[in-house]
């Protein structure tokens, strides 16, 4: 989640001086200062590397901890998991009008080291489950 962050910071530093959508609708929606594309061939990047260090440890810790009789159900709850998380991360899209970019990427960036605070708050707990 913190590689996800560093992924987000990248956005923030790019859209730094960006006008909102929200003021470029006077001059067609089009900005006199485009964001350079390395930035988001960068981001994406990260963002793929960072789910190739989650996706993989939660698939594996899913099956390790599962009764076998739910094993099926509980990787079924994991992928239902990750499509949840995919939707409300639109949710800071909403804001994509009415703030500048760089509060929309805070927000996601703050979001990631939140719940990577949080895995780490869980992690002496989880430890202990996948014991036996």
């Amino acid at each position: 989640m913190f590689v996800a962050a560093i992924g987000y910071l990248i956005m923030l530093a790019a859209s730094n001086g960006q006008p909102a959508p929200s003021a470029l609708k006077a001059v067609g929606g089009v900005s006199p200062d485009p964001v350079v594309p390395t930035y988001l061939i960068g981001t994406y990047l990260i963002l793929t590397f960072a789910e190739l260090l989650l996706s993989p440890m939660g698939i594996s810790f899913v099956s390790k901890v599962a009764p076998p009789k739910y094993k099926g159900l509980m990787m079924g709850f994991w992928f239902a998991a990750t499509a949840i998380g995919n939707y409300l991360s639109s949710i800071p899209s909403m804001l994509w009008d009415r703030v500048p970019l760089w509060v929309n990427w805070t927000v996601l960036m703050a979001l990631c080291v939140i719940s990577g605070l949080v895995m780490f708050a869980f992690l002496k707990k989880l430890e202990a489950a996948t014991e036996s």
